[in-house]
């Protein structure tokens, strides 16, 4: 069962969400649904702010500019992310926020967007580099197969069927000697 929630953050961080979204084919709640339990497990394993820090974070995480998100997440999921944040000291709107800004901007080591390139990679799965996949396509090999290699793909073929049978009829014989009883205490 799902369950709607509001979060509160960062109007143009949430608008660099949904443009990035825009256009994948990609929903914003299925997303977090998918994602937030790895999220989560990382959070309980922080350590515990303290009351201070934690009334720092609460005044810190509150703004009358931020952006109203609206999601629906699974019941338990929404009841497991309450709890983690409630018992690592840390406001869920701000955990939500900086998950986002992760996911959008990217953090630290990661100076680039891990959502971006996920986006990047559905609208063009030969996003790295076409030319490295020749004038065709990556799977070009795999639909033509030029006249003057066909003989030798051929035979190659033909090779690779004779040792794969070569194979398995010796681990068949190998059976067959087990189950007449081929070797006996």
């Amino acid at each position: 069962m799902k369950s709607r929630t509001t979060f509160y953050i960062d109007p143009d961080l949430l608008d660099r969400l949904e443009n990035l979204l825009e256009g994948s084919g990609l929903s914003r709640d299925a997303l977090l649904g998918k994602w937030l339990p790895g999220e989560i497990q990382l959070l309980r394993q922080m350590p515990t702010n303290s009351a201070k820090v934690n009334r720092y974070l609460k005044g810190t995480a509150w703004s009358a500019d931020f952006a109203r998100l609206n999601v629906a997440l699974e019941t338990e999921l929404l009841t497991q992310l309450n709890e983690a944040c409630k018992e690592k000291g840390v406001p869920r709107d701000l955990f939500l926020e900086a998950f986002i800004r992760f996911l959008v901007d990217g953090v630290g080591e990661v100076d680039w967007s891990p959502l971006g390139k996920i986006v990047e990679i559905l609208n063009d799965p030969r996003w790295e580099d076409d030319t490295a996949w020749g004038k065709y396509g990556p799977y070009a090999e795999a639909l033509h197969i030029p006249d003057a290699k066909i003989a030798t793909v051929q035979k190659a073929d033909r090779s690779l069927r004779k040792s794969v049978n070569k194979l398995l009829i010796g681990k068949s014989a190998a059976l067959d000697s087990k189950k007449k009883g081929g070797r006996q205490k």
